[in-house]
């Protein structure tokens, strides 16, 4: 019996060792293009799809059984329970997600960003690289070695860039404790859809300007519908700390309303605080936003 379990921890640790080699492969080859178009880079990634990979396998094993049984006319009731069980079982591991698992990177230059896939292509081929685990260190390095960059480069943004204007009537200003607000003056006020607004063209911006900063605040200075479902997609994609929404009167119409109630449903649901304030704040926040746009302003960035 101990030769045959020890066989099948050879076995899984020599899987093990390939499919780590082949994620960090893959993961060197995708970074430059990620880092490129403002994306997310998951930190459990490795752990997701050593998990998820035999779970997705049978799946699909159970649902082309139930097709065959269907097209056979054959009773397939186990298998359907056997499919909810494990499509349960999915939901339930991806309830456990979190934002602060997903980091961004500032993009550099695109020199920097072929460097890791030029040197992947030199280690492959190098000759005393020739092990699995010579591969997983010169692999490992390369990866540590981006990240640390990515990560400084982030710093001097931060001094370098304090405030900057992301679109026209949005705003990214970085506060004393190296976290950002950012401030809606009426951005996706006329937009159709400021949920597909946020996710491709205001997150991948602030991407590749900021990094991976925390969300302290998010204010609204201008509530209206496309406002409220900005900030509910920011919250949904995003860590924030707060939002900072004014006080208003009755709207006119009945999907302002919607809006607000499910910005608040999102708010308790992620544990966000959410600040009303009077219109005196609005007054200051005006204020400033006059003296950022004036030319003096140490980045004026129209995107």
């Amino acid at each position: 019996m101990a030769p045959v379990v020890r066989q099948l921890l050879d076995r899984f640790a020599r899987y093990l060792l390939t499919f780590l080699q082949t994620q960090c492969a893959l993961t060197i080859v995708s970074l430059p293009i990620i880092v490129y178009w403002g994306l997310g880079i998951s930190t459990v990634a490795v752990i997701g799809n050593l998990l998820f990979t035999p779970l997705l396998m049978l799946f699909l094993f159970v649902c082309t059984l139930i097709f065959f049984a269907a097209l056979c006319q054959l009773p397939h009731g186990l298998l359907d329970t056997v499919l909810n069980l494990i499509t349960s079982l999915w939901h339930q591991v991806l309830s456990f997600s979190d934002q602060r698992w997903i980091i961004y990177c500032v993009r550099p230059h695109v020199i920097i960003l072929a460097l890791p896939v030029l040197a992947l292509i030199i280690c492959l081929r190098h000759r005393t690289i020739c092990t699995t685990g010579r591969r997983l260190l010169a692999m490992g390095s390369i990866l540590v070695v981006f990240l640390g960059y990515c990560s400084l480069q982030q710093r001097y943004t931060l001094y370098a860039y304090p405030t900057a204007t992301l679109y026209e009537k949005l705003y990214a200003v970085v506060r004393a404790d190296k976290t950002l607000i950012v401030l809606d003056h009426g951005f996706c006020s006329r937009k159709k859809s400021p949920d597909k607004v946020v996710d491709f063209q205001v997150l991948p911006v602030l991407a590749q300007t900021y990094g991976n900063i925390p969300i302290a605040e998010y204010t609204i200075l201008k509530p209206t519908r496309g406002s409220m479902k900005a900030a509910e997609q920011f919250c949904k994609k995003l860590a924030v700390t707060q939002v900072v929404l004014p006080y208003f009167v009755a709207p006119p119409d009945k999907s302002t309303w919607r809006a607000y109630f499910d910005l608040i449903r999102t708010l308790e649901e992620k544990g966000i605080r959410l600040v009303r304030y009077s219109p005196n704040y609005l007054k200051w926040w005006r204020y400033k936003l006059r003296s950022w746009s004036m030319k003096e302003s140490p980045l004026k960035t129209h995107l």
